[in-house]
């Protein structure tokens, strides 16, 4: 059989790596160009809305006189109906600067700060005043843990650092003068001091 020699531009390798770039440029171009009009719409988007928005000023806010405490309504601080037994609640404030709640009234020596009606909570023990300081904070613990020194553990740990320290300041001593004798007795006081 006889075969067939072709000297076409068209059976010969270097067409396809041709074609096959030339589709590889057309993609790349086709992608640029969609992300491009993507972007281009999201940008508009962005310019339209900020458009529409009104412009926000930092204005500063008109300063309003506090009312005084009696004024001041909440819930539990309202006088309750008639039918439902009320406490009269004291805030007062000592001398020493600490303050302290209760359902008599403060003491001769104090200051009242206010006095307000409010109904009990039901199972609540018989009220008695309750003082809280201004002073610092006191600690979340009575008592803290003393330290008790290094454990057992810790001096382990403290020997192996310190022969590790004494064997590479022999190995920097020796510089590459190293025998196996050596490496040997440095391996065999590392593993005594540190079997961990």
């Amino acid at each position: 059989m006889l075969k067939k020699q072709s000297n076409s531009f068209l059976d010969s390798p270097l067409l396809v790596v041709l074609i096959m770039s030339a589709c590889a440029m057309v993609g790349f171009l086709a992608y640029s160009a969609y992300h491009h009009v993507v972007e281009q719409r999201a940008s508009n988007q962005r310019a339209r809305s900020a458009l529409a928005r009104p412009e926000v000023r930092a204005v500063p806010a008109p300063v309003r006189q506090q009312p005084a405490l009696r004024s001041q309504a909440r819930p539990t601080q309202t006088p309750a109906p008639a039918r439902v037994k009320t406490i009269a609640l004291s805030k007062c404030v000592l001398k020493d600067g600490s303050t302290m709640f209760s359902d008599a009234p403060c003491p001769a020596d104090s200051k009242n700060e206010w006095t307000r009606h409010v109904v009990p909570e039901k199972d609540s023990p018989a009220t008695r005043p309750r003082i809280v300081s201004r002073g610092s904070p006191q600690p979340m613990f009575e008592s803290y843990p003393t330290y008790r020194g290094p454990t057992e553990s810790d001096l382990k740990r403290e020997r192996c650092e310190r022969v590790r320290q004494q064997i590479r300041a022999e190995q920097d001593a020796i510089g590459l003068n190293r025998t196996l004798r050596h490496l040997q007795q440095w391996g065999r006081r590392e593993k005594e001091a540190c079997p961990f």
